[in-house]
């Protein structure tokens, strides 16, 4: 019974949990908000290509970059993947070319 609920707790966060356009968001003072919020956003964000296709798929925290961070080529390859912390470049995972093939 214990893990059951675990398992909701989990499920429920993860379902209540808020993704929106990156570029819906208002910048201030250096951070991300929402519009007509007066707390930085924190939770997962996009962006697509006019086309449809994702062009970025990543995380804010506390209206900063933070976490895993995928950039992809309109022809739906990926071309990078960046860890942030507090909005800072920590890491550049992996880049790829366009055709897919891994960049040195």
């Amino acid at each position: 019974m214990k893990n059951y609920i675990k398992i909701s707790l989990v499920f429920l966060f993860v379902g209540c949990s808020k993704e929106i356009e990156i570029e819906t968001l208002q910048k201030r003072g250096g951070l991300l908000y929402e519009i007509n919020s007066t707390e930085p956003f924190s939770g997962s964000v996009y962006k697509n290509y006019e086309s449809g296709e994702k062009e970025i798929k990543g995380y804010l925290k506390k209206g900063k970059l933070d976490g895993f961070h995928t950039i992809w080529f309109e022809n739906g390859q990926k071309m990078f993947e960046n860890t942030y912390k507090e909005g800072k470049l920590i890491s550049v995972n992996k880049m790829w070319n366009q055709d897919g093939s891994v960049r040195e």
